[in-house]
């Protein structure tokens, strides 16, 4: 079974936990990471208690990238351009300083299961966290349901406590799901690295260590 403080280890953020006193409104991102060679799927919810939208795109500028234009995805090569890796550094430090993160693992196939499990983990975040303000929207990336009308049926299934839910959401609009990519890629990797699935080294860089010295990818994102 795959360590549950992985998140946290990689300096992610703290995942929502029952007792957990959130302070206010809030707003909730999703994307996923597939690994079909794995047989399964990462989803990982990003909550904030503000809009990413401005602390994202300041995030992007100091990386050289154009807001609404380019966008950081984790599957880049960070080895190709100064640009996405320096945006990966940024948008580490938006998920520490202000993020929540919950995470749900499923087969990749049937891939509509994760849509319904999504639902499921997010019926138990808020359910089992008390929130301040019970008012909160939460944002889809594009192909996380076969239809936005799927999705709105299982948001019903919520109840009195579904946020206001918006489905098939383009991630250089709504730029909190670009977060919400890194830490379902990031966390993916840890997990592949734990099941023995990941054997891949990279430089330490400046991380206190011989800058030309090899680390293992799993520490490399457990460093940050």
């Amino acid at each position: 079974m795959a360590d549950p403080s992985l998140p946290q280890r990689l300096g992610l953020g703290k995942i929502a936990r029952s007792e957990t006193t959130i302070l206010s409104m809030g707003f909730f991102y999703f994307d996923e990471s597939i690994h079909p060679n794995a047989n399964f799927t990462l989803g990982a919810f990003v909550y904030a208690e503000r809009d990413l939208d401005e602390v994202v795109a300041e995030a992007l500028r100091q990386s050289g990238l154009t807001t609404r234009i380019d966008e950081f995805k984790s599957g880049t090569r960070m080895d190709r351009s100064p640009q996405p890796k320096c945006a990966r550094k940024h948008l580490r430090s938006v998920v520490h300083d202000h993020c929540r993160i919950g995470i749900v693992v499923v087969p990749d196939s049937p891939r509509q299961r994760l849509g319904s499990e999504a639902f499921c983990r997010l019926k138990k975040i808020l359910s089992t966290n008390h929130f301040e303000n019970t008012q909160h929207q939460a944002f889809f990336d594009q192909g996380i349901f076969a239809t936005a009308a799927i999705g709105k049926s299982l948001a019903e299934t919520l109840g009195d406590i579904a946020p206001t839910c918006f489905f098939e959401q383009d991630s250089r609009q709504v730029l909190g799901l670009q977060v919400a990519d890194l830490v379902a890629h990031t966390c993916a990797v840890m997990l592949l690295a734990e099941l023995g699935l990941v054997k891949k080294t990279v430089k330490a860089g400046e991380k206190g260590y011989d800058p030309d010295s090899d680390m293992e990818l799993e520490f490399e994102l457990w460093a940050g």
